[in-house]
């Protein structure tokens, strides 16, 4: 047997030629296991170096499955992205609207902690929210099969029991039906009693998605619709304010003006790509802006989002 010296081995690789007998791997393992302490909470330097040394260790270990050049470069480009969305830099890439998007986002990722048990996405599309839900159970539910929903089928006719979910989800959705009403009726009989229910409006949004696009919403005109249709108001959230409308308007314009000029010169993958570093860079800075501006002037407002619960009988 071999006795260490605690200070030598704990000082560092530098101390541990003298025991030339082990490998340092064996010291290391050694050190590590005659230094560990259970009463160290887990915060502070000690415990933030062992997250550091757990996420090196998973990364080591991804990394040593890799045996061949198109197996790294697609695990790179995995955990790229995976990244970027963290970050929610992937919308940047996808949108002129990074900003009204990214505070729709911030909004769903709050909220969606609350919604929980089955859950029920109204007018889903490409399930994108899915990820940011605490539900235990998930289905979809859009009219269209082109972004491959979990269920097909008509959000005022839906096909399903009363109360058949715990929650529900409805984001962006009322201003594209010609009558909201009849949604909020469905939502109300499919979800139990109590349950919780989120939803998202635009207020100075412009006219997208046409023809099917009706209605812009007042923080009034939602509270009486809800209301009126048996929900109970626990929490309404301003989206955004004057600046981040401002802005948001502002990039979008002027990235379509250039493109209209652009037309016939190029292709649309072509402008999006010469157009991404000025809708990007504008993007950020002014919703670092409007993060600090948005509160001191309330009367504008990108959207609304409204946490309420199905009321009992």
């Amino acid at each position: 047997m071999f006795k260490l010296h605690p200070r030598s081995v704990a000082d560092g690789d530098d101390h541990m030629n003298v025991y030339p007998e082990l490998s340092i791997e064996e010291v290391r393992r050694i050190r590590d296991r005659d230094h560990v302490h259970p009463e160290v909470p887990a915060s502070g330097p000690i415990a933030r170096g062992g997250r550091l040394s757990s996420i090196r260790d998973r990364l080591a270990a991804q990394l040593t499955s890799i045996t061949t050049w198109p197996q790294l470069r697609t695990h790179v480009v995995a955990q790229t992205k995976a990244l970027a969305r963290s970050w929610d830099l992937d919308l940047l890439l996808r949108t002129y609207l990074f900003i009204p998007r990214k505070i729709l986002r911030d909004a769903i990722r709050e909220f969606g902690s609350q919604l929980e048990g089955k859950l029920l996405d109204v007018g889903c599309g490409s399930q994108q929210y899915r990820e940011f839900l605490a539900c235990k159970q998930y289905f979809g539910i859009e009219w269209s099969l082109a972004k491959r929903p979990p269920v097909v089928a008509d959000v005022t006719q839906m096909p399903f029991r009363d109360s058949s979910f715990d929650s529900a989800l409805c984001t962006e959705v009322l201003e594209h039906l010609p009558e909201p009403g009849r949604c909020l009726a469905e939502i109300h009989r499919v979800v139990k009693p109590g349950g919780s229910v989120f939803f998202t409006v635009p207020m100075t949004m412009y006219t997208h998605s046409e023809p099917y696009d009706f209605y812009r919403y007042t923080e009034y005109g939602l509270r009486y619709l809800l209301e009126k249709h048996g929900f109970e108001i626990v929490v309404v959230r301003r989206l955004g304010g004057v600046v981040s409308v401002m802005a948001s308007h502002g990039i979008s314009l002027a990235c379509e003006a250039i493109s209209e000029r652009l037309d016939g010169r190029t292709t649309e993958q072509v402008q999006h790509l010469m157009l991404l570093p000025l809708s990007a860079a504008g993007s950020l800075v002014l919703y670092g802006l409007s993060r600090v501006l948005d509160g001191v002037e309330q009367r504008d407002a990108i959207g609304w989002a409204v946490l309420c619960r199905r009321k009992r009988e």
